[in-house]
């Protein structure tokens, strides 16, 4: 036995692999914080996707978020949709925000309204892929939760 253990009964050997596992954990833990800082302010991009061919520019600074289409097939979008979204964000951690419409630019469409009154959209920074953030958002509904997948680039 290395080291005698006081988790009752549980030899060092056990011990050994119950701290490196923790050490995993946090070690990776300490990882995904690192990548997450990189994406916390700064212009980043939302690439196009089969689902939507529409790229967006994205610019977080502080508890601030504007967001305008960067590129669309012509005729897809409405002339409203075009026009910047702006956003007030709260962090949760170093890898989740959630995010409302901010009332204080301009009226806010019946959607927008519906985000805010649910408090939202949740994103949560899940894995790094090249120069990029996968995240998952969340709108929780009264009678429904909407979760959809995307990717957040680095401008």
């Amino acid at each position: 036995m290395i080291f005698k253990s006081s988790l009752g009964g549980v030899t060092g050997k056990y011990t050994c692999v119950l701290l490196g596992l923790m050490f995993l954990i946090f070690g990776s833990m300490q990882a995904q914080d690192a990548f997450c800082a990189d994406f916390k302010e700064g212009s980043f991009y939302i690439p196009p996707t089969d689902e939507l061919p529409v790229s967006y520019k994205i610019t977080r600074q502080g508890e601030s978020l504007v967001e305008t289409v960067a590129s669309a097939p012509k005729g897809l979008l409405s002339e409203e949709a075009v026009k910047p979204k702006y956003g007030v964000i709260k962090w949760i951690d170093e890898c989740s925000y959630r995010i409302w419409f901010d009332e204080s630019k301009g009226p806010l469409d019946d959607v927008q309204q519906m985000i805010n009154r649910n408090n939202g959209v949740l994103i949560e920074f899940l894995s790094m892929d090249g120069n990029c953030v996968n995240y998952r958002g969340t709108l929780e509904k009264p009678d429904e939760i909407v979760t959809f997948l995307g990717q957040q680039c680095k401008d």
